[in-house]
């Protein structure tokens, strides 16, 4: 007896002859094109023959016999692992370039500018490159979202470190970065210390708790100040202590140390100078001035062009420890909150474009 090469191939029985395969007709099915010849044919002889189709974001096409064959335990793994690594990417690469932006201009912005623009120019470089791996890859649009999400999480980032850094930051370099000046009379002319960091003023220097104006700005917060004067001074109002959402419309003034007895300095908060490090400040400083002027209308104040604000602190070692751990915490919620958005963005747009697990099973 002999055994015919092949005979193993379909039908699956020895008995010393050729195996024979049934016809497409028996079977109800389909017949493979090598059907009859009792040989099934090597891996390299089966182009141009039908393959099983896998088509969808991700789908792997496998030829006939591939342990990865859509179906098959191998490629139901590959399919699951697929769906993990680009929720992944999709959540973690805006996440990061969220975090840095924010961080960069948060941290660096307001003492290192260039440093800062630096590193947003590094990441506007790799979203290039994710724009350009787009027009490269046909399987998928998810180098295309990438470079979206990517866009749209720097210029959220930036955007949340400068406010971050307006609000803390400056009042945490300002002391280290400027002129601290002693003993300044509040009647004094204010254009001679635009340049200062910190001041700390008379002894007879007190705050006019009887004169406060808070207003409501554009971004939702509202803006404090209270003039800042001695025992003669009455209507001449150069120097302000002012503050962000500390105050009423016209009552209890709660910026900073302002309820501490003996408190007679403050860390500048603001100032109106163009294209210095602290040109981010600028956007507070008008909206502290539009105040300041309301309160010179209600109460017959006089007020130079470019009056000088500050926070009214106590302790300034004190104060920049606790404006820096609140930069550090508004960092931390700000890209925690994001990275719960992303996670829903990055799970919508893969499920609205992927495939699920049916489609890697052969009809």
């Amino acid at each position: 007896p002999f055994l015919e090469q092949g005979s193993f191939a379909g039908a699956g029985r020895y008995d010393g002859l050729p195996a024979q395969v049934p016809p497409a007709a028996s079977t109800g099915s389909q017949a493979a094109p090598w059907a009859g010849t009792g040989t099934r044919p090597a891996a390299n002889q089966t182009q141009g023959l039908p393959q099983p189709q896998v088509t969808g974001y991700g789908a792997f096409k496998a030829g006939a016999g591939d342990p990865r064959a859509a179906g098959s335990r191998v490629g139901e793994r590959r399919g699951v692992r697929f769906h993990i690594l680009s929720v992944a990417a999709l959540v973690l690469v805006p996440w990061t370039a969220f975090t840095l932006a924010c961080c960069s201009s948060a941290l660096l912005h307001f003492r290192h500018p260039t440093v800062a623009r630096l590193l947003a120019v590094i990441c506007l470089s790799f979203v290039a490159i994710l724009v350009m791996a787009n027009f490269k890859n046909r399987r998928g649009p998810i180098y295309l979202y990438l470079a979206g999400l990517s866009i749209i999480a720097l210029g959220l980032g930036w955007v949340t470190g400068l406010r971050i850094s307006d609000r803390h930051m400056m009042r945490y370099w300002s002391p280290n970065m400027r002129p601290t000046y002693n003993d300044v009379n509040p009647r004094s002319s204010a254009a001679a210390y635009e340049d200062a960091g910190f001041i700390r003023f008379s002894s007879a220097t007190q705050l006019d708790l009887q004169r406060v104006m808070g207003a409501r700005a554009e971004d939702g917060d509202i803006y404090c100040v209270v003039p800042i004067l001695d025992d003669v001074q009455s209507t001449k109002v150069n120097f302000w202590a002012a503050g962000v959402d500390c105050c009423e419309p016209r009552q209890g003034f709660h910026c900073g140390d302002a309820e501490l007895f003996g408190t007679r300095s403050g860390v500048l908060m603001a100032w109106p100078e163009v294209n210095t490090p602290g040109e981010n400040s600028n956007t507070m400083y008008a909206k502290l001035l539009k105040v300041a002027r309301q309160s010179a209308a209600a109460f017959q104040l006089d007020i130079p062009d470019h009056p000088i604000f500050v926070s009214w602190v106590k302790d300034v070692d004190q104060t920049r420890t606790i404006h820096f751990h609140a930069t550090l915490l508004g960092i931390f919620l700000a890209c925690l909150f994001f990275l719960g958005v992303s996670i829903c963005v990055g799970a919508a747009l893969h499920w609205s474009t992927g495939v699920r697990r049916a489609d890697f099973q052969e009809a």
